[in-house]
């Protein structure tokens, strides 16, 4: 009821503030309707991880393919198919080797979901683009978890869902590295 009407309201803000961003930085209609498309499935990813705790493989699946659609189009009408797929599956590769291996060496503190994500955000975004959206993921969440256990409401051992803090990380990335 009222928190969906609430989230609905913060979504369609973000998707109008972004959009007019990328507008007035001269940003192509194929490049801008990519990062709206990353933006709502990152919204859609934090919800269902924030409830549930789990960031499903099919809409992963789901934001790969989309991606991967949105390549072909894009290398098509530039004629860069070649140089597009490549920084894609860079951020990709980028984005589950930094994820992986700190999921490695945190043990169970970070899921395979989380990994796939960072991976699914670098073939959006590219290679040091998603190293940007980490580090604002990773200091949203280390400032957010650091408040949580001074009010009480958690400890150190808590674990919290990442997809909302990779949502707000993605959207500083878009706010900010326009």
């Amino acid at each position: 009821g009222k928190w969906f009407l609430c989230s609905l309201a913060v979504y369609l803000l973000f998707d109008i503030v972004a959009a007019l961003i990328m507008k007035n930085h001269d940003i192509s209609m194929l490049s801008s309707f990519s990062t709206l498309i990353l933006i709502n499935a990152m919204f859609l990813l934090a919800v269902i991880d924030f409830n549930h705790k789990i960031i499903p493989n099919k809409y992963v699946l789901g934001m790969i393919v989309i991606r991967f659609l949105l390549i072909i189009f894009d290398g098509v009408l530039s004629k860069n198919f070649v140089e597009i797929m490549l920084k894609s599956l860079i951020g990709m590769l980028i984005g589950f080797i930094v994820l992986g291996l700190t999921a490695l060496v945190s043990g169970k503190n970070l899921g395979a979901g989380d990994v796939k994500m960072y991976a699914v955000i670098g073939f959006f975004t590219g290679g040091a683009e998603v190293l940007d959206v980490l580090i604002y993921s990773s200091v949203i969440c280390a400032v957010t978890g650091l408040l949580l256990v001074a009010l009480k409401k958690c400890n150190m051992k808590s674990l919290v869902p990442m997809a909302p803090f990779a949502f707000v990380g993605t959207v500083l990335y878009v706010f900010l590295g326009l």
